[in-house]
């Protein structure tokens, strides 16, 4: 038996059970893709139809080595980009604690969001739908990357290229998600709000100049060790 056929009778165990206990109110969707159904109209013919996967199995499997991939783009552009020599080390220390601040802070966000809406999966699977956590961590990942991107003395179109690339990464995987079955629409458009403005907040934050009025997040070699030194500009 195939995982769609395991899926659907799970689905029509759980629904069997569900119907013993009292209802409970369901979070509602955005207005937007609310009217008419659209939401689960929509995340009901991607995982029957599977137009881009093909499958639910195979859409599951590419979200997941989309959002690795997401990850691996960021550590390449911030290793590769350009710092000076004698503070490499400290520059990309500083970088990537940022970074993986964002992706932490993230990765927590999406988790409490989850535990604190409950909204069911489309297929039933759990009620840990709204947000996507896939979507926010290759949002998180995306723009970290693209903006660390904004280093490199890149021509106008190559600047282009890498911002509609990741934003195509963004959304396939994002789509992935709806294709295997495990999000509605609103859940993975929810999951990139979230993961691009937690992404843009640390970067503003803690990488801008502490002149201009903004925290920033500093790293100092001292002999064999390093100390993280954070500062507020008046």
């Amino acid at each position: 038996m195939n995982r769609g056929s395991n899926r659907t009778g799970a689905r029509e165990g759980r629904n069997h059970d569900r119907s013993l206990e009292a209802p409970r109110p369901r979070p509602r969707p955005p207005a937007a893709l609310q009217i008419g159904g659209a939401d689960a109209d929509i995340a009901d013919w991607a995982n029957e139809e599977t137009p881009l996967f093909g499958s639910r199995d195979t859409a599951d499997d590419a979200s997941d080595w989309l959002r690795f991939g997401s990850y691996g783009l960021y550590a390449a552009a911030g290793l590769a980009a350009p710092a000076p020599a004698d503070a490499w080390l400290a520059t990309k220390a500083q970088g990537f604690a940022v970074g993986g601040g964002a992706l932490l802070a993230t990765r927590g966000a999406t988790e409490g969001l989850k535990a604190a809406i409950g909204r069911d999966r489309p297929l039933d699977q759990d009620d840990d739908s709204l947000p996507s956590g896939h979507a926010s961590m290759t949002a998180a990942a995306a723009r970290l990357a693209r903006d660390t991107l904004t280093y490199y003395d890149l021509p106008r179109p190559a600047r282009l290229g890498g911002d509609v690339a990741l934003a195509g990464l963004v959304l396939t995987t994002s789509w992935a998600r709806v294709e295997a079955g495990e999000h509605h629409p609103t859940d993975v458009l929810a999951g990139i709000a979230l993961g691009n403005f937690l992404a843009v907040f640390a970067t503003e934050a803690f990488l801008a100049p502490a002149s201009d009025g903004r925290l920033a997040l500093g790293v100092d070699t001292q002999g064999d060790g390093m100390m993280l030194q954070l500062s507020l500009g008046f």
